[in-house]
């Protein structure tokens, strides 16, 4: 019922047959946060459901490049489509281009910075110059930090920061549950632009949209951020 028959599926690159349906959970709540009935910030969105990771939330490089490759490969010009990238690994040029060409055909594409409190350059799809790289806060404004090696990644291939502590979306097993990570900041940045995408008959393009979210987003008020990374606080207002 939270989706309201809006989700479809697409392709499955982790195996044959596939079994189309999310064994982990990872992908059910990240949608929930970007379109489902309660918690979506674009209630009306479809979702294409692009299988990635395994029922242990596990990826390799290789089904990540497959997965944008069938992205890029099934998008139709003038069709208004973003991708949520809640997933990442070691810095790989060759999925760092895929990301790029996906971005540069037309689609948006939001990627989730990591959680290993360190430089999200390091990080693959999180350091593709043409997408838009999200870090995590608290609903206190305050910079996602649990330990040394437990945290927001940051730094100067970062973009914008959204929530993404105890986020509230849809369970695989029905009802709702709780979960903190990069992971579910950038599925709000997903959503509010593919809100923003559905007032207009125009089509947006990725770097305008790109442009706009930073410029309205709201400086200066998370504290706790590494001075390498930009101090952007999501804020959802007008049509670009």
């Amino acid at each position: 019922p939270e989706f309201q028959g809006r989700v479809t599926w697409g392709a499955d690159f982790v195996e044959y047959p596939p079994p189309k349906t999310d064994y982990f959970g990872h992908g059910t709540h990240v949608a929930g946060t970007i379109m489902s009935l309660t918690y979506g910030m674009a209630k009306g969105a479809t979702a294409v459901d692009v299988r990635v990771l395994d029922a242990n939330g596990k990826g390799q490089t290789n089904w990540f490049i497959a997965g944008l490759n069938w992205v890029y490969n099934q998008h139709q010009p003038g069709r208004k489509s973003v991708v949520n990238m809640s997933l990442g690994g070691p810095f790989t040029q060759a999925l760092n281009d895929v990301a790029n060409a996906v971005v540069n055909k037309g689609i948006h594409v939001v990627v989730a910075a990591g959680n290993d409190n360190k430089d999200a350059c390091g990080i693959s799809p999180a350091s593709a110059s043409q997408v838009i790289t999200v870090m995590a806060s608290d609903k206190n404004d305050a910079w996602y930090y649990e330990s040394p090696t437990k945290g927001s990644n940051y730094g100067p291939c970062t973009h914008i920061i959204a929530p993404g502590v105890s986020i509230v979306s849809t369970s695989r097993t029905g009802g709702s549950m709780a979960a903190t990570g990069t992971s579910f900041a950038a599925p709000h940045v997903a959503g509010v632009i593919a809100n923003y995408l559905s007032t207009t008959n125009n089509l947006i393009a990725p770097a305008k949209m790109k442009t706009f979210l930073l410029n309205d987003a709201t400086p200066n008020v998370v504290s706790g951020v590494p001075r390498t990374s930009p101090n952007k606080l999501l804020f959802y207002s007008c049509t670009p």
